[in-house]
């Protein structure tokens, strides 16, 4: 008897319970698949719902010439069929890509203005008064302030010309040398305000 009992103890002690298996019916796999096509559906949603010049030309049943010519130049097309052009797109949330626009006319429809400071009555009335009169002309305002470091005004020019702008508004002519070398090398008009000289006056307002 105390034999058996041994026994039946080191025959225990040599299995290890096995822990229960885990099952998972067609229907748990089902809804995991599910939710893992939700979860992915808005990025792929998005990426199908891109709009291009193409679809908007084709539900608005013009070219996509018309449609360029009506966003770019729009003296160029009816107004109806300006306004037809205008509505397929805002329909589609279809907003003009600025970089193939530039592309295609050399033209970004943006102004670069370099300002010493945005505090000084005159330079914040003057920076309204140019961002109404561009507006009213089509064009879009881009302004930088130098803090009245020539260095810094030298950094943000650059950028402003690598952004493509059409032309340039400056304050004074103590610029660094470097900045006139650039606009003259990439031949970008420009201004400069709040300043007279005989001799620049074609550049001076």
């Amino acid at each position: 008897m105390g034999d058996r009992t041994r026994n039946k103890a080191r025959t225990s002690a040599k299995s290890p319970e096995t822990a229960p298996a885990i099952v998972v019916s067609r229907d748990e796999r089902s809804v995991a698949r599910s939710r893992n096509q939700s979860a992915s559906a808005p990025t792929a949603s998005r990426k199908g719902n891109a709009v291009g010049l193409r679809k908007v030309a084709e539900i608005a049943g013009v070219s996509t010439a018309t449609v360029s010519r009506a966003m770019n130049k729009p003296d160029l097309v009816s107004p109806e069929l300006r306004d037809r052009v205008l509505s397929v797109a805002k329909h589609l949330g279809w907003v003009p890509d600025g970089a193939a626009r530039a592309l295609t006319t050399g033209r970004s429809g943006t102004i670069g203005a370099v300002f010493p400071t945005l505090t000084h009555g005159d330079f914040a009335l003057a920076i309204q008064a140019l961002q109404s009169h561009l507006a009213a002309s089509g064009y879009t305002l881009l302004l930088a302030c130098s803090e009245y470091d020539p260095d810094q005004e030298l950094q943000q020019v650059r950028k402003l010309i690598e952004r493509g702008v059409d032309a340039l508004a400056l304050v004074g002519e103590a610029h660094d040398p470097e900045l006139n070398e650039i606009l003259a090398q990439r031949a970008v008009p420009y201004v400069n305000t709040f300043v007279y000289n005989r001799e620049s006056h074609g550049t001076c307002i």
